[in-house]
């Protein structure tokens, strides 16, 4: 797993053989990470808009969870 690109304090996208995941914070006095192997519609969103489709993805992601839970993965310790 490689670290592509990152928003400290809002998202961290990982490369995993054939799979992007968006690692977004979440939280308020604690945070935790939710981490969500991206979608062909997410991807292409990135490919198109760059940093920016990132941003929008983890606001949605950290707004509403429960939507990501059948995508979300356990990232190994790094």
């Amino acid at each position: 797993m490689t670290q592509v690109e990152r928003l400290p304090w809002v998202y961290t996208l990982f490369e995993d053989g054939d799979r992007l995941i968006l690692s977004a914070m979440a939280g308020g006095v604690g945070l935790y990470e939710i981490p969500v192997v991206m979608n062909e519609a997410e991807i292409s969103a990135y490919r198109a808009e760059g940093a920016a489709a990132l941003k929008t993805l983890a606001r949605t992601i950290r707004d509403n969870p429960k939507d990501f839970a059948d995508r979300t993965v356990k990232l190994p310790k790094l």
